[in-house]
């Protein structure tokens, strides 16, 4: 029986980490989570937070992208910062409050550290706009084949269109949520993670049987 992998970008303070365990852990596939959080604060209430959980999880202090790099990582300045991006100028964020972080390219990552034989991988992406590149970036490395599932929040283009680095169109987002659609097994809307539920644990126990 596979082993579903749940690679989890954009972590914040844990919240996805409950809803998967919660929702998936009743099954007889083991299960392994990737969380991948830039903000250092943040990681470091995840990795408290995984001590006193009974599974296998890892927290990747890294932003995730298209390329390997070192760059800015713009701060909500409140609450649990979840609005936080790479993107210089989107709503919410602060362009004089940055980190410096590392990023990863994501495409390479998965390609590198997962068994599609022996794995079902689910990616969620929660990413405040690196999403529109990542899922270009996953159907031209022909991962959209290769995985199980993507879960996926598309950050609004309004609060994105101040930024002089944000290329994409409300037009383009609409074409590349279409896109996901026809070209992944199964593309779903993060923004209700609950609606998610259903669906997934359909295709997971079809494979089971």
């Amino acid at each position: 029986m596979k082993k579903i992998r749940f690679i989890d970008c954009g972590a914040n303070v844990g919240q996805s980490i409950d809803w998967f365990i919660n929702n998936f852990e009743d099954l007889e596939n083991d299960i392994k989570i990737d969380s991948f959080e830039a903000n250092s604060e943040l990681v470091d209430i995840l990795k408290q937070k995984i001590s006193y959980i009974d599974e296998d999880i890892t927290i990747h202090e890294s932003g995730v992208d298209t390329e390997a790099s070192r760059k800015k990582f713009y701060l909500q300045d409140w609450g649990a910062k979840t609005g936080s991006s790479l993107i210089k100028g989107k709503s919410s964020t602060n362009s004089e409050n940055f980190l410096e972080i590392t990023t990863i390219n994501l495409c390479d990552w998965i390609n590198e550290n997962c068994n599609f034989s022996e794995e079902h991988i689910i990616l969620k992406l929660d990413i405040e706009g690196t999403e529109y590149k990542i899922v270009e970036a996953l159907i031209e490395a022909k991962l959209n084949e290769k995985l199980t599932a993507l879960l996926i929040e598309w950050t609004p283009v309004i609060k994105l269109e101040k930024s002089p680095d944000f290329k994409y169109t409300e037009i383009d987002r609409q074409n590349l949520i279409k896109l996901s659609k026809e070209k992944f097994k199964l593309a779903l809307d993060w923004q209700s993670p609950n609606d998610c539920t259903d669906p997934l644990r359909s295709i997971l126990e079809n494979e089971n049987i």
